[in-house]
């Protein structure tokens, strides 16, 4: 219901197509729900087909969920996740789209060698934005790991803050555990189009980071409330 992946359909599927290993992609803060797949148990599911690969994509919690009590039971301490994903420019508000992608460096075999630039290349482009690594960098510099719990915490604070706001105007929220997405109601469109509101048929969201205030959750709920103009 929240978005997960479901491992008993998972463990069905791969019983159909044992001995043949399972690369999952398990996601850690789903797009529209925000919801968290349980690595644990979806390797538990898919060792019915073999070994197990996991790609853990965490563009919207990865810089979230480490600093709840879920922890990091999705990353590289398990040893069936081979490579992470983060988005940079979402929970740290970057000015440029950016990620981070992370690989066990065993895995890592493809390397360009650019005598030129006097550096070994690893990415998937041949190439990188340098300015996109640099602001990254100076992010995480300057925040640490104290920071980037702050910014977690605040964020997981807004979300809970949203849901109560939603829930007061009558907008049927749902917040799923260790989440920064909110899921509500879906409003009139010129509310929508206000809040640039990412929606899915009947119903739309809000990701509780960076910019987000209580003043404009508080705005968004008394717009919703208004109805259609």
């Amino acid at each position: 219901e929240q978005g997960r992946m479901d491992a008993d359909a998972l463990a069905a599927a791969c019983a159909r197509d044992a001995g043949h290993g399972a690369v999952l992609a398990a996601t850690i803060g789903a797009t529209m729900t925000g919801a968290i797949d349980d690595v644990e148990a979806l390797v538990a599911a898919a060792r019915r087909s073999g070994p197990v690969y996991v790609h853990a994509d965490a563009a919207l919690g990865g810089l979230i969920v480490p600093f709840t009590d879920a922890g990091s039971a999705w990353g590289f301490a398990r040893p069936e996740v081979g490579s992470v994903a983060v988005s940079m420019h979402k929970a740290l508000g970057m000015p440029t789209p950016c990620a981070l992608a992370l690989c066990r460096a065993e895995l890592v075999h493809a390397r360009v060698e650019g005598e030129y630039i006097g550096a070994t290349d690893a990415t998937l482009g041949c190439s990188r934005s340098g300015l996109a690594v640099a602001l990254v960098w100076h992010a995480l510099a300057t925040a640490g790991r104290e920071g980037l719990a702050a910014n977690a915490r605040r964020a997981l604070e807004m979300a809970e803050h949203t849901g109560k706001r939603l829930a007061d105007a009558g907008l049927n929220p749902v917040l799923a555990p260790d989440s920064v997405v909110v899921v509500f109601d879906r409003p009139a469109d010129w509310v929508c189009r206000k809040y640039h509101l990412a929606t899915e048929g009947d119903r739309a969201h809000v990701v509780t980071v960076g910019h987000v205030s209580e003043q404009v959750i508080d705005e968004l709920c008394r717009d919703a409330q208004a109805g259609p103009r």
